[in-house]
């Protein structure tokens, strides 16, 4: 009876020991992950103008008008013949 109470104690503890180490690389990928999400973000507002003063909501709300913005930047350049390679040649000059 003692014998296998031992063992089963030692069964139940190697259980929780690989659920915990499981947890531990979850929690680990999570983490990663997070750093991962929180250095692109403050990436993103350093291309945004103003974007470091803001919160993240606002960064990618900023983000998104200014996309369109130079989205539409572009249309207008297009039928004058002003693309990127033009537009580099033009400052070179």
């Amino acid at each position: 009876m003692y014998v296998e109470e031992v063992c089963s104690l030692k069964v139940k503890k190697q259980v929780a020991n690989n659920e915990e180490r499981i947890l531990g690389a979850k929690s680990f990928a999570v983490r990663v992950r997070r750093r991962n999400i929180s250095e692109k973000t403050q990436e993103l507002g350093k291309l945004i103008p103003g974007g470091q003063k803001m919160n993240t909501p606002e960064m990618f709300q900023a983000a998104f008008k200014y996309v369109k913005f130079l989205q539409t930047q572009i249309g207008v350049l297009i039928p004058y013949g002003l693309t990127s390679g033009n537009l580099q040649q033009e400052a070179v000059r």
